[in-house]
């Protein structure tokens, strides 16, 4: 092939020749002057979360208003304008607005706008393209409007984790116009509690529900190999549903109060869930997808043996047939499960619930409650029986210095060297009772004894913040006190109330209230300085929790724990120190009633209602149990049955109570909440540090030369 090339002197004539015929063709259209370039039209910019600049807190009446706004817009289909001079004054503004139907999960829309009724707006005219207009297929709406933005530039999907999830969400670029909420990370498992999200899960959501181009745009998102630019933002929220506006926060709503009449309807609440849980067998069986079973999938006899009693004191409280019913049915499917064990010489047979080959003290012990709770609704002789035998088992267990055996081997009887206060505490319970329906002295003698044993190794000689706060010892020590009059028992239950007290998440200047006439000063003290400890962290809705975690089945344990120690004070004389426990334990049980499942949490979960009453283990994310059941049922029968003998149903009026709650109903509006936490970094263990090293420099005497080298 010939190639023709063309010297450089001749390009360079050509390009000249171009240039002045191209001039000269301007200046004859323009007469002589080159036309100026047309001016291009100004795109405005669409505001996103890198636009956010400062916290709006917004009253309960504002964004209660703009929720009804987008409920009236989504059920019309039209969206008017909303004349509020306050909510369409200029604020570059992001928000959510979350749509439930009765029909279709929950749908979820970003708006934005220079305003927040323009940002309400933008975020529900999505909806309505999306979805379209149903009036009545929507039932509520959440509003979330974002507060405070801060970003990170080197975020990994699937790598880094997200602080805090469900008070923190996270936004991407504005190209992709991805942004999620926290509820939607903790409710649709989007992230672990952890805050690592779950790429695989977000893309099958959007794979479920259709929507190609998102799961397009996620992957080449998520697929991402370097860091990349994110927003971590927070947000003020407002559920509205029946025309009333109800403030949340991390999802779920936050009780300024809580009486006798609030308790029984929640525990009414539970008790339907596991009514609609229990099959005609008696078995329970959830089909939910936050329902957690064991690995082998076999739920403990224990739970549901202290089920089973929870069950029969309701249906006695409430007066139900349907609760009656179902837990007979618990217990006669339990009844089912003993086994016969060989006799000990000539000793006559004992019965016991054995699983994985093993026989444990705390599920006997329950069982023996829990029959003798339905025997008081209708006796049978093989009721009667099997209560016998099973009394036996429990006496089988006493060792020569009081002590209880809490786990054997079956059928070889063989004792495993484990031991258990709460296990032995729920015997002694059981041997109480055994002797209060009896009459025979021998299970009193056998309750004693394992008592001493207890208080000896446990409770004797320990400091306040090592001794054992679990709720079956102040329980055991009020069914005991109630027929021995043990004096010692009271002192030991004030000391366990009160070092309970000191792990409650309170305001520390509220500590100080907590102190009684009641009280000798050094203990009144140490509690002061325990709870100013524990108080240094508090968030809003964990007012009341124990030991500074969010944990719902703790904060049950120590209410009954504590519930137990005021009647036993109350029984003894001490009404002062009786009246501040109890007025204590107002708090925890609104930090529990913050974890049962309503409309507003389970907004985001498949088949809300059938969620509808239970109880989660923490309120950090979705995840129950019976076990979660069963602590919450015996707690809020204990409070039930306690306020049933006040006058008005009220817990008694504290002042630091009050102010306890006014503080953290305070921090409700205040940002950052999570994102500004400065988190101070963990001491390593002992093993990952460095040998030979002081913290403290060693100091040398005056006079004497310090040692250099090695």
């Amino acid at each position: 092939m010939i190639r023709r090339s063309c010297p450089s002197w001749s390009r360079g004539l050509l390009r000249s020749a171009l240039t002045g015929c191209v001039a000269v063709s301007w200046t004859v259209l323009g007469q002589g002057k080159p036309p100026a370039a047309a001016p291009l039209p100004e795109v405005p910019r669409t505001p996103w979360f890198a636009d956010h600049h400062s916290p709006r807190p917004l009253t309960l009446q504002q964004m209660g208003r703009l929720a009804e706004h987008a409920f009236d817009a989504l059920r019309s289909g039209t969206v008017p304008r909303l004349e509020d001079a306050i909510l369409q004054a200029s604020h570059s503004s992001i928000v959510f607005v979350s749509c439930a139907r009765h029909d279709t999960p929950t749908q979820v829309a970003v708006g934005t706008g220079a305003a927040l009724a323009a940002a309400v707006e933008d975020a529900v005219q999505r909806l309505l393209q999306t979805h379209g207009a149903s009036e009545g297929a929507v039932s509520a709406v959440k509003l979330d409007v974002v507060q405070y933005v801060r970003a990170k530039n080197t975020f990994a999907v699937r790598e880094s984790l997200v602080p805090t999830s469900s008070l923190v969400g996270i936004a991407f670029t504005p190209l992709s116009g991805f942004a999620f909420i926290p509820e939607q990370l903790v409710g649709w498992g989007w992230a672990t509690t952890r805050g690592q999200l779950s790429p695989h899960r977000i893309s099958l959501h959007f794979a479920e529900t259709e929507q190609w181009t998102e799961v397009n745009k996620w992957g080449k998102v998520a697929s991402f190999p370097a860091g990349q630019t994110v927003s971590l933002f927070e947000s003020q929220s407002v559920y509205f549903a029946g025309g009333r506006a109800i403030p949340l926060f991390r999802g779920h709503p936050l009780r300024t109060d809580v009486n006798r009449d609030d308790i029984v309807h929640a525990v009414s609440r539970l008790g339907d869930f596991l009514v609609q849980s229990t099959s005609a067998e008696g078995a329970i069986e959830v089909d939910l997808p936050h329902w957690e079973v064991p690995p082998d999938g076999e739920i403990p006899f224990r739970d549901q043996a202290a089920t089973a009693y929870g069950m029969a004191r309701l249906a006695r409280l409430l007066k139900r047939k349907d609760l009656s019913a179902c837990a007979r049915r618990m217990g006669a499917r339990l009844v089912r499960e003993v086994r016969e064990l060989q006799p000990y010489g000539n000793d006559a047979q004992a019965l016991c619930l054995v699983e994985t080959q093993r026989t444990f003290l705390d599920a006997n012990a329950w069982l023996v409650l829990a029959l003798l709770e339905l025997r008081g609704e209708g006796n049978t002789p093989e009721l009667d029986r099997t209560l016998t035998k099973l009394g036996r088992f429990l006496l089988r267990q006493r060792q020569p210095d009081g002590e209880l055996v809490c786990e054997r081997s079956h059928p070889s009887g063989k004792i495993h060297p484990r031991t258990s206060v709460s296990a032995s505490a729920v015997a002694v319970s059981a041997l109480v009772r055994l002797y209060e329906e009896t009459g025979q002295r021998v299970f009193l003698e056998a309750a004693s004894k394992a008592m001493e044993a207890i208080v000896n190794l446990h409770v004797e000689k320990r400091p306040m913040e090592r001794l054992p706060r679990g709720a079956g010892l102040l329980e055991a020590m009020d069914a005991l006190y109630t027929f021995t009059r043990h004096e010692p028992l009271v002192g030991y239950a004030q000391r366990i109330a009160l070092g309970i007290l000191a792990r409650q998440a309170v305001p520390s200047s509220t500590a100080a209230a907590k102190k009684t006439d009641d009280m000798d000063s050094a203990a009144a003290q140490t509690l002061i300085l325990l709870a100013e400890h524990s108080s240094s962290k508090m968030v809003p809705d964990f007012l009341g929790s124990m030991d500074s975690t969010p944990s719902a089945n703790l904060a049950a344990e120590r209410t009954r724990s504590l519930l137990a120690g005021a009647r036993l004070l109350r029984d003894a004389g001490k009404t002062a120190a009786s009246e501040s426990i109890l007025a204590s334990v107002k708090l925890t049980l609104m930090f529990q009633l913050s974890a049962q499942l309503d409309a507003p949490s389970t907004m985001y979960l498949d088949d809300p209602e059938a969620y509808a009453g239970s109880f989660r283990g923490h309120v950090l994310a979705y995840g129950l149990d019976l076990r979660c059941q069963a602590l919450q049922l015996l707690s809020l029968l204990d409070a039930a049955e306690l306020l049933g003998r006040a006058p008005d149903g009220a817990f008694p009026r504290d002042s630091g109570v009050e102010e306890a709650i006014g503080k953290a109903q305070a921090l409700i509006g205040r940002f950052p909440r999570a994102l500004g936490v400065q988190v101070r970094p963990r001491t390593p263990d002992p093993q990952h540090q460095l040998q030979n090293t002081r913290a403290v420099p060693k100091r040398v005497p005056a006079g004497k030369p310090r040692r250099r080298g090695f």
